[in-house]
């Protein structure tokens, strides 16, 4: 579950045109065209958008955690376990990615 809109509980949706945050009590949809700051926190993202005085805050990106085993080639001689967190960093790259396209 990821936190915004004043502790709104909810999911936080990317689609290559729009950032929509789905929640209990209330929903936003916002134009990625319309972002004209994201600054990546550890635990989601702070972003300001045209046509907005307010600063928005979505956290709790943290609770998507994945678990990898890299298994190595023949040639290869490891064998590591990899624990990942998505951050703010990571949703601030795949929204500057998709204003590329």
């Amino acid at each position: 579950m990821l936190y915004g809109l004043f502790l709104n509980k909810g999911n936080l949706i990317l689609t290559n045109k729009r950032l929509i945050f789905s929640g209990k009590t209330n929903s936003k949809e916002i134009l990625l065209s319309k972002i004209n700051t994201i600054i990546p926190l550890d635990h989601g993202i702070q972003l300001n958008r045209s046509g907005k005085q307010k600063t928005e805050y979505y956290v709790g990106t943290d609770v998507l955690e994945i678990e990898m085993t890299l298994i190595p080639t023949k040639e290869e001689n490891y064998n590591d376990k990899i624990k990942w967190k998505l951050t703010g960093f990571e949703i601030k790259k795949m929204i500057q990615m998709l204003l590329r396209e």
